[in-house]
């Protein structure tokens, strides 16, 4: 907090700090319920109207919470096509890398995840041919493996 004058707010200095961490990614503006009929200003007991900034700092978010869950892939073992089922707690970029049992890197793609229930569709021209694949998704910090198998 900084000090301040009855009435006055000085400015360039923090009169309010609040620190909080989300679950889910949502605008700001409707966590705190702002609209057209609140605007950003806050106002002083001088009657004087001081701006409002808002600002997040990317340092207290939780690298550690999880983005995806309940991952399965139906259906497995599959000839054509499967799918990856999951859950998203957030919207934001996913990827995947197809590995041989090799270890040999067979394919990479990237997926736009949305909040809920997602899809990655895989296609039989990813993985040409019958056999184990190793799968790996990767979203923020948070890393997922298993295991597809193809048949003819």
């Amino acid at each position: 907090m900084c000090k301040h004058e009855e009435g006055k707010i000085s400015r360039n200095k923090a009169f309010l700090v609040l620190h909080w961490r989300v679950k889910a990614t949502a605008k700001l503006s409707d966590v705190l319920g702002v609209d057209q009929s609140r605007v950003n200003e806050l106002y002083g007991t001088d009657d004087q109207t001081y701006e409002l900034k808002i600002k997040y700092d990317k340092e207290l978010l939780n690298q550690d919470d999880p983005i995806i869950n309940n991952l399965t892939t139906e259906p497995n073992p599959f000839s054509s096509t499967c799918k990856l089922r999951f859950e998203s707690t957030l919207d934001g970029i996913a990827e995947i890398e197809f590995s041989n049992q090799a270890g040999q890197t067979i394919a990479k793609e990237e997926m736009k995840l949305s909040k809920g229930i997602n899809f990655w569709q895989i296609d039989q021209k990813i993985l040409p041919h019958a056999g184990v694949y190793y799968y790996r998704v990767r979203a923020g910090q948070q890393r997922l493996e298993g295991k597809l198998i193809k048949i003819d």
